[in-house]
């Protein structure tokens, strides 16, 4: 969302003095540029969750449980005896989990169909029939959402 500055002035009790402190305070606009940033930060951190989750899975389903494992995003820290495990089992959950290109047309997929099938134009969308492989079209995105909106006019309107 976007904000809008508001001077506030307090009383200093240390200086005796009065001062001037701008706050920034949120409105109902929605920043696009900001929601599209922290789209596909939130994305890359969601998948970089998600790795480290599986990596202490790994390594607790491997060594009964006995390893002490810590870890702040890909650094994992063990013992010397379960060292070794790591960088094997974080290999196999990277190459588990695919291609980013496959992660991210999939997650387009999935959000497209549901609003297609909201919308009753499923069947009609041009990213159902598209390959894993390859980037979807803009141009087949953008001939989906004005579908929805033919179908919905309310749908962009509410946050779509």
């Amino acid at each position: 969302m976007r904000s809008k500055k508001a001077e506030i002035y307090i009383y200093d009790r240390v200086s005796y003095k009065r001062r001037r402190v701008t706050l920034r305070v949120p409105t109902l606009d929605r920043d696009n540029r900001k929601t599209k940033v922290s789209t596909c930060v939130n994305f890359i951190h969601q998948k970089d969750a998600y790795i480290a989750m599986k990596v202490v899975e790994k390594l607790t389903s491997v060594t009964n449980g006995d390893a002490p494992i810590y870890t702040v995003h890909d650094n994992f820290i063990t013992s010397a005896v379960y060292d070794k495990h790591v960088p094997f089992i974080y290999s196999n959950v990277y190459i588990e989990m695919g291609h980013p290109l496959c992660i991210i047309n999939d997650y387009i997929k999935i959000n497209m169909l549901k609003l297609g099938y909201y919308c009753k134009v499923k069947d009609k969308l041009n990213i159902q029939h598209h390959s894993l492989n390859e980037p979807i079209p803009s141009s087949h995105l953008k001939e989906d959402l004005l579908k929805f909106k033919k179908t919905d006019p309310t749908y962009l309107k509410a946050g779509g």
